[in-house]
């Protein structure tokens, strides 16, 4: 997409009609923002503004029980099996160490309990069902039409800052819907333009290795290749790491250096990890690391093809006659080299 001229977004679609072209990428309006190169903090912003968090969600299943059970039903041994069903056993464990099973819990400590349980929040869902709150009430504390808000608040952020359909076939792209790329490039780059093919220049990542990595080879390479990347956030967006993985390790991680491994991990297990993926990742505009990038992938290009770097051109007779008197791909080191043969017959 970089060889073709940008085509702007403005006076070609309205906001309602890019809602409706991107329909299906509005349950990852996130990662397609991230892409589309809003700030993280913009994302956050829209985010806190209108979506319901996994916080929110369990916040009203607790409110739900304290308010819907009598004194009779209101336990502290319901909480202990509700843990038990969604497999929190050591969270468990430390409640039952102060709180007896037959005890009931105050109805008006819905904040505190909240706090005491914070472990479960991710399994809201699975708790409000073992706590027997009625499906369609979950449902509601869902409420799907938050993210759908999300979607157009973060489409007209996009849409304020100089948007171009290229931008957007990018940012597809990297979400993993090609099928969209296309159709988008198709229907709005390449119906107003015509791209002159010799115009197109070689890419710094053309060639790049593209297979995939694993965490038990990998690992520390990776980790060595970007240990002085600060903004790990931005980095695992760009690689494509969900939103609520990226939440849960900085909650959970205080240091930028274990923020950054245990983002590298969730990298190389989802399984695509890969040499070119990181570096079109750090090249990332929102990531800021260009030089970094091309530097890796030189590297790991050298490393590839070590007989197809340019060689200087010799006068020497003897290598004329390898090669056959072209004149061409010799050096004074390949003809002083022992090992002529193996040379000779690798060109």
């Amino acid at each position: 997409m970089s060889d073709q001229p940008k085509v702007p977004v403005s006076d070609t679609i309205t906001l309602k009609g890019l809602q409706k072209l991107l329909s299906c990428e509005a349950h990852r309006w996130f990662q397609l923002g991230f892409q589309l190169k809003i700030p993280y903090e913009e994302l956050k912003k829209i985010e806190n503004s209108v979506c319901r968090t996994p916080t929110d969600c369990f916040r009203d299943v607790v409110e739900w029980w304290l308010k819907n059970t009598s004194d009779e039903q209101r336990k502290w041994k319901v909480i202990f099996e509700a843990l038990e069903d969604i497999n929190k056993k050591r969270l468990m464990r430390s409640l039952e160490a102060k709180h007896s099973p037959d005890m009931t819990v105050d109805k008006n400590a819905a904040l505190e309990l909240v706090n005491l349980l914070k472990d479960a929040v991710p399994n809201w869902y699975m708790f409000g069902q073992s706590l027997e709150v009625p499906r369609a009430d979950l449902k509601a504390f869902k409420d799907d039409k938050g993210i759908g808000q999300c979607f157009s608040d973060m489409l007209d952020t996009w849409l304020e800052n100089k948007a171009t359909w290229n931008d957007l076939v990018e940012a597809l792209e990297n979400v993993g819907n090609k099928v969209l790329a296309r159709e988008v490039e198709n229907k709005y780059i390449k119906a107003t333009i015509a791209v002159d093919p010799q115009q197109t220049e070689p890419l710094w990542h053309a060639g790049l290795d593209k297979s995939i990595l694993t965490e038990e080879d990998d690992y520390f390479d990776v980790l060595t290749e970007i240990n002085t990347v600060t903004k790990w956030e931005e980095l695992g967006f760009a690689l494509k790491i969900k939103p609520h993985q990226i939440e849960e390790i900085r909650k959970n991680n205080r240091e930028i250096a274990e923020c950054r491994k245990r983002m590298l991990v969730c990298w190389f297990r989802e399984g695509l990890a890969s040499w070119k993926s990181l570096c079109l990742a750090l090249d990332h505009d929102l990531v800021g690391e260009r030089h970094l990038a091309r530097s890796i992938a030189r590297k790991i290009k050298g490393t590839q093809q070590p007989l197809s770097l340019p060689i200087t051109v010799s006068n020497n007779n003897d290598c004329d006659k390898m090669i056959g008197n072209k004149g061409t791909m010799t050096s004074p080191e390949i003809c002083n080299n022992p090992h002529n043969d193996q040379i000779r017959k690798a060109y």
